[in-house]
């Protein structure tokens, strides 16, 4: 494939701001021509609500897990895909850079009348809660923190991605005239501020800046499918391709190589940056594996997953003790955490009832933060002691999805199916 740019525009899409006077601003169509229509950020200050009791909830399991050792002999490698010239496009993708002062310039969302009302404790021993329902309904799943601000996807605006202040202000990016099937599927920030994301449903690969000034895209071959992206140690952007059962690897100047697993049927999910320099990924199988790349020569290395379990589409995270942890299924338990020390040993993390579990992520306190999506929870499990915490969602049924720490240190997530953006204080 030779990559391309296949767009750069500018403009966000249509503007209220929660204070007198609104906003207003311009876009730049994709063919450059000036435009004098709305095209501006739309920066909405959403309400939010609090819970007075979060009430948690613990239940104990067993301190040391259940151990498995690794299962096989030494593990299969690959040097598939190492950087030669034939697996990556050998010419850059060329862009046109539209200039932020031409599109008017970013747009500040106005913070009057702003009603957190979660700032408070007023259950120290359990924390509290703050929802803040999005101004579109839409099923907001992926977050992640950067910029001072979250970022997350499926706002219900049809936008590539959008943002939520701490202060509960909410803006959607979405380039004027310009369509997006499926927005943003994972998100993650390059050293020169942009913001990457993958387009699953698409197969593409993709960064805004951070003002929505101007997005560019990547076309990967038909079927990739990515998943997940991740910014490796080595200064470039890494990805599960699931429908080419690969791992991909972007440069920031659009230079795409894909790295095949060895296991034919691998269904890789979202990589993450290991202890070892290497990034790590889970295999849905079957069978299913846990895979690691060097990021300097391609090989691959899969270990099998002990005890018939099956990871789950949350990907794999480092854990605040240097090893990695995924959510896991198995038939007879249900959803659980298993915990991989960079040795190899498996440790599997019981949840009470087996209830299912959508994400993962390490929290700046030392625990694991979890959604428990069917059971309207967001839970803490203690690396060192295995016990968890869970703390019911104030509103019902409202599927919590993502989850991630946010730039005020708080624990913030997704409510897909209530179109809310929910924030945690332990």
């Amino acid at each position: 494939m030779s990559a391309r740019a296949v767009r750069w525009v500018a403009g966000l899409l249509g503007c209220a701001v929660a204070m007198a006077g609104g906003c207003g601003g311009t876009g730049i169509p994709r063919d450059g021509g000036a435009r004098s229509d709305a095209g501006a950020a739309r920066d909405v200050q959403a309400d939010a609500t609090a819970a007075t009791d979060a009430g948690g909830i613990e239940a104990a399991v067993d301190a040391g897990g259940i151990e498995a050792a690794e299962a096989g002999d030494a593990p299969a490698t690959s040097e598939t895909g190492a950087a030669d010239a034939d697996a990556a496009s050998d010419t850059p993708a060329d862009a046109l850079s539209v200039d932020a002062a031409e599109a008017g310039g970013p747009i500040v969302c106005g913070t009057a009348g702003a009603t957190d009302g979660g700032d408070a404790r007023t259950d120290a021993a359990h924390g509290t809660f703050a929802e803040f329902p999005l101004p579109i309904a839409g099923s907001p799943y992926f977050i992640t923190a950067g910029h001072g601000k979250l970022w997350f996807s499926g706002s219900g605006a049809n936008a590539v991605l959008s943002t939520i202040t701490t202060d509960g202000c909410v803006t959607d990016y979405q380039p004027t005239g310009y369509p997006i099937i499926g927005g943003a599927g994972a998100i993650a920030f390059a050293p020169d501020g942009n913001v990457w994301f993958t387009q699953t449903t698409t197969s593409q690969v993709g960064h805004i800046a951070p003002d929505g000034s101007s997005l560019w895209e990547l076309d990967l071959p038909p079927g990739t499918t990515p998943l997940g992206i991740t910014l490796g140690p080595d200064g470039n952007f890494w990805f599960a391709a699931l429908g080419s059962k690969s791992i991909g690897r972007i440069t920031l100047d659009g230079v795409f190589t894909s790295f095949p697993t060895p296991t034919q049927f691998s269904g890789p999910q979202r990589p993450a940056n290991g202890p070892d320099g290497r990034l790590w990924f889970a295999e849905r199988g079957p069978p299913s594996k846990i895979g690691a790349i060097d990021p300097a020569t391609g090989t691959i290395e899969e270990r099998d997953v002990p005890n018939n379990g099956t990871p789950t589409t949350a990907g794999i995270d480092l854990g605040p003790d240097g090893n990695l942890w995924f959510i896991n299924y198995r038939d007879a338990d249900g959803y659980l955490v298993t915990r991989l020390t960079p040795s190899g040993t498996f440790t599997d993390f019981p949840i009470a009832g087996g209830t299912f579990l959508s994400n993962i992520a390490t929290g700046p306190d030392g625990y694991l933060w979890l959604t428990e999506q069917d059971a309207n929870n967001i839970a803490r499990l203690s690396p060192s002691t295995g016990v968890v915490t869970e703390y019911p969602v104030p509103t019902p049924d409202s599927q919590p999805s993502g989850i991630t720490v946010g730039p005020d240190g708080n624990i913030w997530f997704t409510e897909a199916r209530a179109s809310k953006i929910g924030r945690f204080i332990p």
